[in-house]
């Protein structure tokens, strides 16, 4: 949430020098994506529907015949969504083969603790959510929620901006009206996309246990495919620590595409 593919532009730096292709995408209102229907009323479904589309890009343009999914937070949650599309359509983007999760968002929606709680209970967010209407997270609160209260000076390695975010979204996230519709993953496609998951220790806009959940809702092997990094707090892209994450997703990745 109120992210854009600017915060991804190092980690696409490094890959291509890895000689790895990658792409970050901006959802409609997000960085210079096109401004489709009113902010406040996207949703959930309508972000899907955009990493669908690039997808759907990238395969016929790029001729891709292995991709890998990467999302963080919120984008975790999207990929979550387009996975569980997918396993509905033998035929859709024949080349997916691994799905990474950072940071993501459960299923559930996220259960905030008291502290984060009482943060998102300012008026203007409470309205926006409620009336569908776009906002965006204050400079106080940025420090507070995604920094842990260090400020983005010393929690972030480079600074970016912050986008205003759909309200009917926030409100998706929190109260997660998709879940009912969702239901485990088919053991046969789970043998061609892989799911693993890479988890800040220092979060406090998904706590530890909101991304148990996750794991648990995918089955995701805590063992093998599983990663804690020390330390880190909830904008690992931005992070102090974002080589570390890089190096585990290129590891991941390695794992779903040899693992076929």
């Amino acid at each position: 949430m109120w992210g854009e593919a600017e915060q991804f532009r190092h980690w696409i730096e490094l890959l291509a020098y890895m000689g790895i292709e990658s792409f970050a995408i901006n959802l409609r209102h997000h960085g210079d994506s096109a401004k489709i229907g009113p902010l406040g009323k996207a949703t959930l479904t309508d972000y899907r529907l955009d990493a669908e589309a690039l997808l759907a890009h990238i395969e016929s343009r790029f001729s891709c015949k292995k991709t890998i999914i990467v999302g963080h937070s919120m984008g975790g949650r999207i990929c979550q969504m387009v996975l569980n599309n997918h396993k509905d359509q033998d035929h859709f983007f024949s080349g997916l083969r691994g799905v990474i999760l950072l940071a993501s968002a459960p299923p559930p929606g996220i259960f905030l603790g008291w502290k984060m709680a009482r943060q998102m209970a300012r008026l203007e967010y409470i309205l926006a959510m409620v009336a569908g209407q776009p906002f965006k997270m204050v400079d106080e609160d940025v420090g507070k929620m995604l920094c842990n209260d260090e400020g983005p000076d010393k929690t972030f390695e480079r600074q970016v901006p912050f986008n205003p975010e759909s309200g009917n979204v926030a409100l998706e996230m929190v109260i997660n009206q998709h879940r009912r519709r969702e239901k485990k993953l088919d053991s046969e496609k789970m043998k061609r996309v892989k799911m693993f998951y890479i988890m800040p220790s220092d979060d406090r806009m998904v706590p530890i246990l909101a991304q148990l959940a996750t794991i648990k809702h995918f089955d995701i092997d805590p063992k093998q495919r599983v990663r804690v990094i020390p330390g880190e707090k909830h904008m690992m892209p931005l992070g102090l620590h974002n080589r570390s994450t890089l190096t585990h997703i290129v590891n991941y990745a390695k794992v779903a595409v040899d693992e076929e």
